[in-house]
Order: C-alpha cells, then structure tokens, then sequence
C-alpha cells in the first residue's frame, strides 16, 4: 500500500493495463472460386485491443495489412482459384502492446468439368476425327 506522504492516507495507484492476448484464432477454410470466406479472431486486454487483418500470399513469409479489415470478422472478396494458399492472420494492439493470432490458411477446392469427346473411327482405324 502507498500513503500520501502529506495526508498520511492511502492512495490508489492507477491499475497497470494488459496486452491483449489472443483468445480465439481463425480457423483454416476450403472454400470454391466464386464464393467468400470469412475469418474471426478474439482478444482480450486493457485498454479493449483493436485489430488489423493481414494477408500473406508467399506461405507466411511476408505479411501485408488489408485495409479496412479492422473488426473481429474478416470476410474476403470473391475468391478465385489463385488465392489459393492464402494466409490471413489478426494483429491485435492496445498501449500496453500487441499479440498476433495464429494464421489461417485458405484452400480453394478447385474442380473442372470434363466434357467427353466423341472418337470416331473412319476408313482407317490410325486416323481420328474428333467430333
């Protein structure tokens, strides 16, 4: 306990803050070129941490902030095939520090349509048309 040295009374110190520590990580998603996928982080500290998404397209190697992806939900654009193997990951930060939630991988489940093609024999069984 502290004492006012001119009061002789107690005195409350002002409570020390907390980083935020990451209390719920994105989960990894397989998602379909033509749809979106969505990623949610939690954290808990004080003063209330705020978030910054980030993206990495080179396997966690190097990240980049998304802009404007700054609440707890992060929904992407209209995926395509190349993303991918994207990494999406939340960086929470207050004035006490930061703390940086495990990345999330998105896996496109890409599938192709396979058209049959008709094989016609004429005259010589060597020569193909293709019809």
């Amino acid at each position: 306990m502290v004492m006012d040295p001119k009061t002789m009374r107690p005195v409350k110190r002002a409570a020390a803050g907390v980083a935020p520590v990451v209390t719920l990580d994105p989960a990894s998603t397989t998602q379909e070129p033509g749809e979106t996928a969505t990623f949610t982080s939690t954290a808990s500290g004080d003063p209330t941490p705020t978030v910054q998404w980030q993206l990495s397209t080179d396997g966690g190697s190097n990240w980049n902030d998304i802009g404007g992806a700054t609440s707890g939900s992060y929904t992407t654009p209209t995926l395509t095939a190349g993303d991918d193997g994207n990494q999406y990951r939340a960086v929470w930060t207050n004035s006490e520090g930061s703390a940086t939630s495990n990345a999330a991988t998105l896996s496109m489940d890409v599938f192709y349509e396979l058209e049959w093609i008709d094989l016609e024999f004429v005259n010589n069984p060597t020569n193909l048309l293709l019809n």
